[in-house]
């Protein structure tokens, strides 16, 4: 820990920020990633949790994007007081040997504990799965685990109440924040490379000719609902399934009895024509590549926040089918056809008006203005480091 302080001493005119959050998640490099590129302004620290600990390769990734990962800490448990204490005082002694300015959790659950005592300024940025899933969770438990999840929710209040920002990626996550924690949120996107994402090259990852190309991006989870695009398909002629490819992804946290599922109900459309191939996994560049290359995309999760693919796919210039979620509405009110009555039969009619020629005129126009606007990142981390950083 000595050569970090000594390197932070000389140059303690910059802004020290340590990140509480994983490592491994693209998602979270990206904000990290804006204020380690700016090395005259800022000084990025990243800690997380030893289950999360990154590897020596992922180390040296960041570390050339001026994120300088320091240590792991063992996470919270109500089973261990004794270690809960011990790791906070590890996590305050950190905060001072590094002399930080301001420690910014991604995301709320469950980082945001380990400001539950925090005097220091600090942000919480949240995200849909943790604001509209996991807390609301913790309310809703019965039994002996109700007192353990009341007081687990007890503490997530204490650590929003410590925050001097919080950041929210949509509207919909705003307005749960102030429902749990009585406290307001700025609607804060993670938002995509635009720039970069219209003038990549598209590239179909699979090899078919004369296919009509429908991309799932989603991971491969009860929440994303692809099973629900499959039943889709299932409503489908054979003389239209003949001309489709389906293209799904397993992903990272894939639910393997979840896709065990899926791939049983996919292998039997073979029989009616459908060509179908599931990736393991597409890294940033191939995931975009693909979204260009793709006839239609479909995501119909359960639940939302601002899904970065579907900003991704709005600026790749491809027809988008989401769900009818309370997405913000600067974003996705006519920029993309959405499942408003969600049965197989309706979504199978969308992928048939789109395989027609029938995606409404404009649309992809309208999409790509209005990621532009409101779903760059550049803009939006502009807007979080004003916010935070105020010059």
């Amino acid at each position: 820990m000595g050569p970090l302080c000594l390197e932070h001493m000389e140059r303690k005119n910059s802004i020290n920020i340590l990140f509480i959050a994983d490592p491994n998640s693209l998602h979270n490099q990206k904000w990290m990633r804006h204020f380690g590129q700016n090395p005259q302004r800022f000084q990025v620290f990243l800690c997380c949790e030893t289950n999360e600990t990154p590897s020596v390769e992922v180390q040296s990734e960041l570390k050339e994007d001026g994120i300088q990962f320091v240590t792991a800490l063992r996470p919270f448990s109500i089973r261990t007081p004794l270690r809960n204490v011990l790791e906070y005082q590890r996590f305050i002694q950190l905060t001072g040997r590094l002399n930080i300015d301001c420690v910014h959790v991604l995301f709320a659950t469950p980082y945001a504990l380990w400001l539950r005592n925090y005097n220091g300024k600090c942000v919480i940025s949240t995200r849909g799965s943790d604001i509209l899933q996991v807390i609301p969770s913790l309310t809703q438990q019965k039994g002996i685990k109700k007192l353990y999840y009341a007081f687990l929710f007890t503490q997530f209040y204490r650590s929003f109440h410590r925050a001097h920002l919080i950041t929210s990626t949509s509207h919909q996550q705003a307005n749960a924040v102030q429902h749990w924690f009585k406290k307001g949120a700025e609607c804060l996107r993670t938002g995509v490379d635009v720039s970069y994402i219209e003038e990549i090259e598209p590239f179909y990852p699979v090899k078919v000719s004369g296919r009509f190309t429908v991309f799932s991006p989603r991971f491969m989870q009860p929440l994303y609902d692809i099973l629900f695009q499959v039943e889709a398909l299932e409503h489908m002629e054979a003389e239209e399934l003949v001309k489709i490819h389906f293209l799904c992804i397993q992903g990272k946290k894939m639910d393997a009895d979840y896709w065990n599922r899926v791939e049983l109900r996919l292998k039997k459309l073979v029989e009616k024509g459908l060509l179908w191939h599931v990736l393991s996994y597409l890294e940033q560049d191939a995931m975009f590549r693909a979204l260009k290359a793709a006839d239609l995309v479909i995501m119909t999760p359960k639940s939302d926040g601002t899904p970065n693919s579907a900003l991704e796919c709005m600026a790749a210039g491809t027809p988008l089918i989401i769900s009818d979620l309370p997405y913000d509405p600067e974003l996705f009110e006519g920029t993309c056809l959405k499942v408003t009555n969600r049965t197989p039969a309706f979504l199978a009619n969308l992928i048939r008006s789109v395989m027609q020629g029938k995606y409404p005129d404009g649309m992809l126009e309208k999409a790509s203005e209005h990621v532009a606007a409101f779903g760059n990142r550049a803009l939006e981390m502009h807007k979080l480091e004003e916010l935070i950083y105020p010059k």
